[in-house]
């Protein structure tokens, strides 16, 4: 419990320090310097992917093989079942309505109510956060939290300018969605040390990859989301095989 608790204190530590540097010092961040940040980050996030492919690979190449094409199978199907689902239209709905309630209570530092709609819509429900948390839950590995950590500091600090302390509000639902999903992920690794969770491994490589390819500006379809649900897919696949 404490080590969990230590991983998924990561991403809020970071949160903290973009909302304590957007009190103090409120100034933009030079865009050639959020650029390099973005860069670095791509950079960090597809070694963690190369890293869980060759580490899988590695451990068993034909148990990798046969998991390739169940990870394949995941996205694809959590994929379609996404887009056919009511998900989409209400995760962007609440989106739509964090940020109109937020432009319209500029003025007024934003409400408490309004900065956990911020939080739960654009730092919460993010692809980052599923992935992150079942890398951390599966393999105990924070790294995925740090990247997350840095790229919320910097969307953090911009919301911090106009809700004030009132920002910090944004950690509760991260926490929150993160100790749940690392707990999930966890319980299911836990009993499945022998086998491992290979495809769900992949599916994390594979979302970040495509997180990459978006921080660095060469895929901007924003359709990441739809693949999230093969992460749980992929939990029931190396639960049961």
């Amino acid at each position: 419990m404490i080590e969990i608790i230590e991983g998924i204190t990561i991403n809020p530590a970071a949160i903290l320090l973009g909302i304590l540097i957007g009190i103090f010092y409120p100034k933009d961040i030079p865009q050639k310097t959020q650029n390099w940040i973005h860069t670095l980050l791509a950079a960090f996030i597809l070694y963690i992917a190369g890293r869980i492919v060759i580490y899988e690979a590695l451990a068993s190449f034909s148990h990798f093989l046969i998991s390739s094409i169940f990870c394949w199978l995941c996205l694809i199907l959590g994929a379609a079942l996404f887009r056919r689902s009511p998900v989409p239209q209400k995760i962007s709905a609440l989106a739509h309505t964090a940020k109109t309630r937020f432009i319209s209570q500029a003025k007024k530092h934003g409400t408490w109510e309004t900065t956990l709609l911020i939080g739960t819509a654009f730092f919460s429900l993010t692809p980052l956060t599923f992935a992150a948390s079942a890398l951390f839950g599966c393999y105990a590995d924070p790294r995925l939290f740090i990247a997350k950590g840095v790229m919320d500091l910097l969307g953090v600090f911009v919301f911090t300018r106009t809700l004030k302390i009132k920002a910090i509000a944004v950690i509760l639902p991260v926490i929150v969605l993160q100790f749940i999903l690392v707990q999930l992920f966890g319980c299911v690794a836990s009993t499945h040390i022998t086998t491992g969770m290979t495809t769900v491994g992949l599916v994390i490589a594979y979302l970040c990859l495509h997180s990459s390819l978006i921080l660095l500006g060469w895929n901007k379809t924003g359709t990441l989301f739809s693949y999230v649900p093969a992460l749980f897919l992929a939990l029931i696949v190396d639960s049961i095989w």
